[in-house]
């Protein structure tokens, strides 16, 4: 099973805070403000490719205590965290929340996320599968594998994408020139 299968990351957690246990944090979401009203979440740690236990419950799900803006970061204090030595532990993990809890958008808008493993087409033909999405700046960029395995990296511009259709897992695109090559 995937982890992100039904959670999504909202947060990476840089370093320890403080002495009293508060994390380092920086946003991986489009609404950063969403954690002032986040109580509950998951720690992944993806080093060791398994969620962090609750100290207290013995359990994955971690109480947010506090959240504090801390320039273009966060500082959060979570319950069952309380030193530093304790918060070390959660250096470079991921903050997790419930697909569930995501931030309701307008029908027919999507997350860039649920972009990934779906099919890209132009006209008719195949062209792969979108494999991750990143951003350098200038805007996302779909890597999409042929099935021959070649990668093609196709910026999400108006230009080229035609059309996002969820429900049959499929994007039409426009190409030009060299783009495909």
């Amino acid at each position: 099973m995937n982890i992100f299968d039904n959670h999504i990351a909202i947060g990476k957690i840089l370093k320890p805070a403080g002495l009293k246990g508060k994390v380092k944090v920086t946003s991986l979401s489009d609404y950063p403000e969403r954690f002032f009203d986040t109580k509950i979440v998951k720690i992944f740690d993806e080093f060791n490719d398994s969620f962090i236990v609750n100290p207290l419950t013995g359990d994955f799900f971690i109480s947010v205590e506090s959240v504090e803006v801390f320039g273009k970061f966060f500082k959060i204090k979570f319950k069952e965290f309380n030193s530093i030595d304790e918060s070390e532990r959660l250096r470079n993990c991921i903050i997790l929340i419930p697909e569930s809890e995501k931030v309701k958008i307008d029908k027919g808008e999507y997350f860039m996320y649920e972009l990934v493993e779906l099919e890209v087409y132009e006209d008719d033909r195949y062209i792969g599968m979108i494999t991750k999405i990143e951003n350098y700046g200038a805007q996302d960029l779909l890597f999409v594998e042929s099935p021959e395995g070649k990668e093609y990296m196709i910026p999400y511009v108006d230009e080229f994408i035609l059309d996002v259709d969820l429900k049959n897992k499929k994007i039409n695109i426009k190409s030009i020139e060299g783009l495909l090559d």
